[in-house]
């Protein structure tokens, strides 16, 4: 019997319609999603299930993505986290991935490469779980 990996993903938005973009990318590429709009939502979310990825945008109300970012490299540390985000400063970038980020995107970014990001990560995810 095939044992076949199905990733979930955590979408960290405050734009509605990023969220619904990003689920439709993940879910065409087989994952199953959930949304947040804010970094306590997705903390909630977080203490609900695992998630083997997040989308986290850096600028939300409240805590930031980056904020978020530490938290989950700390506690949840089986999930990939990439930065998706209107914030193009490659300080901030250098930062994110200091803390832990996977990778990341810049807003407005091109559909293309967000599924190669995710493909990417849901492969390496999928290696690890063979």
């Amino acid at each position: 019997m095939i044992n076949e990996f199905h990733p979930t993903a955590l979408i960290v938005d405050d734009e509605p319609s990023i969220c619904v973009l990003l689920s439709d990318i993940l879910s065409d590429l087989g994952c199953t999603c959930e949304t947040a709009k804010n970094t306590g939502e997705a903390l909630e979310r977080l203490k609900q299930r695992n998630f083997d990825i997040a989308l986290v945008d850096i600028k939300m109300p409240g805590p930031s993505g980056i904020s978020l970012l530490t938290t989950a490299h700390e506690s949840y540390k089986s999930m990939s986290v990439i930065i998706v985000s209107a914030v193009n400063d490659a300080n901030i970038a250098v930062e994110a991935i200091k803390k832990g980020a996977s990778d990341y995107v810049v807003k407005p970014f091109r559909l293309e490469e967000i599924r190669e990001k995710v493909r990417a990560v849901i492969n390496s995810r999928g290696n690890e779980r063979s």
